[in-house]
C-alpha cells in the first residue's frame, strides 16, 4: 500500500503480547527507535489512534484475568506511556474511571511510578463534576488547579495541596470547605459558596481576603480561631489573624 494512508486494525479482542509498545502489531522488523521530537497526538492521528486502541485491548485482557484497575492502568501507561503527551494519557484513563473512589486509586497507582500523572487524571475525572458525598485530596503536589464550577453535595477536604494556588471560580459546597497545609494558597475566589464553615489552617500565602460575593452559612476559622469576613454586597475584607 503506498502514500502512507493505512487502515488501523482494533486490537480489543487480540492477547496483549500481540501488541508492541509502539500501540500497533509486531511488524517483525527493526522499525528504529521512537520518534520523541513531536507529538504523535498532533502530527499522526491514525498512529495516536492506533495507541489507544492497543491500549484499550490491553485494559479488557488484563481486567478479564482479574487486575485491579489501577494496577492494569499503571501497567499500560508504562508501556505506552511514550506515544501520547501525559495530560492526553491522563484524559484516557480518567474516562475509565467510575467514581471518585475508583478515579483515586488509580490516580494512586499511577502516582508510584509518575505521580504528575496520577493528579493530572484527578483533575480530569473532577471536571464537569457534581459530587453527591464528601471527598478528599491529600498530599496531591501535582495539583495546581481544580476545574471551575466544582460542586460538592458533602465537605471538600483538601489536605496538603502543596501547588495549589487559587480555588476555582463558582465552587460550591453545601458541607465544610477544609484547606489544610495547602502552603501556596493565595486567593478565594468569587462566587464561592460554602454550607457551613470554613477552616484554614497552615495555609501560609492566604492573606486572609475573602470576597464580598462570597457566601458561607457559617463561620470562616482561621489558624483555629473564627474570624470576621466580607457579607454579600460589601466591599473585598481584609481578615487579620
Amino acid at each position: 500500500m503506498s502514500g502512507g494512508n493505512r487502515n488501523p486494525v482494533p486490537v480489543t479482542n487480540r492477547d496483549p503480547g500481540e501488541v508492541s509498545a509502539s500501540g500497533g502489531e509486531k511488524c517483525g522488523r527493526d522499525c528504529g527507535p521512537p520518534q520523541r521530537d513531536r507529538h504523535p497526538i498532533v502530527t499522526d492521528p491514525i498512529h495516536a489512534w492506533d495507541a489507544k486502541e492497543a491500549a484499550e485491548g490491553m485494559l479488557a485482557a488484563l481486567l478479564s484475568v482479574g487486575m485491579e484497575k489501577w494496577e492494569a492502568l499503571g501497567q499500560i501507561v508504562s508501556a505506552f506511556g511514550s506515544e501520547l503527551p501525559p495530560t492526553s494519557w491522563a484524559r484516557w484513563a480518567a474516562g475509565r474511571c467510575e467514581g471518585f473512589e475508583d478515579a483515586r486509586s488509580a490516580a494512586d497507582g499511577l502516582a508510584v511510578s509518575t505521580p504528575h500523572l496520577g493528579d493530572a487524571l484527578l483533575q480530569e475525572w473532577l471536571r464537569g463534576r457534581r459530587l453527591e458525598s464528601s471527598i478528599g485530596l491529600s498530599d496531591r503536589r501535582w495539583i495546581t488547579a481544580l476545574p471551575e464550577g466544582l460542586q460538592v453535595e458533602g465537605d471538600l477536604y483538601l489536605v496538603g495541596c502543596r501547588s495549589l494556588s487559587v480555588l476555582p471560580e463558582g465552587l460550591r459546597v453545601r458541607g465544610d470547605l477544609f484547606l489544610l497545609d495547602c502552603t501556596a494558597l493565595r486567593v478565594i475566589p468569587k462566587g464561592l459558596e460554602v454550607g457551613k464553615n470554613i477552616f484554614g489552617n497552615g495555609c501560609v500565602a492566604w492573606d486572609g481576603v475573602v470576597p464580598g460575593d462570597a457566601q458561607i452559612g457559617g463561620d470562616v476559622f482561621l489558624e483555629g480561631r473564627p474570624i470576621p469576613f466580607a457579607k454579600p454586597g460589601d466591599h473585598l475584607c481584609i481578615l487579620r489573624r
